[in-house]
């Protein structure tokens, strides 16, 4: 018996995290930031090194593209007002 521990990393919201959520089905873990929350960011990014679960973890940040952010944000229904929110995405919607 082999056992094999995975731990989750944050990767960058995009294309490749998007085709994870929606392609392969993923449950995701997702960080609507603001753009000023260094500490939240690295307590997240320590959540998902502890986690085992195979869930994509990943930041949508209003200050690095904010037409991303919004639509996004949008789409899962997030009040970007309310920022910075976590969301756990169990079931990925169809893209269209």
């Amino acid at each position: 018996l082999v056992a094999l521990a995975y731990s989750a990393e944050v990767v960058t919201f995009g294309e490749g995290a998007v085709n994870s959520i929606f392609k392969e089905k993923k449950e995701a873990i997702i960080l609507f930031s603001n753009g000023n929350g260094d500490e939240l960011q690295a307590s997240f990014a320590e959540a998902a090194s502890a986690d085992e679960s195979g869930r994509l973890y990943t930041v949508v940040d209003n200050g690095g593209n904010a037409d991303h952010f919004r639509r996004f944000a949008e789409y899962l229904g997030v009040d970007v007002a309310e920022t910075p929110k976590i969301v756990l995405l169990r079931e990925a919607r169809n893209k269209y």
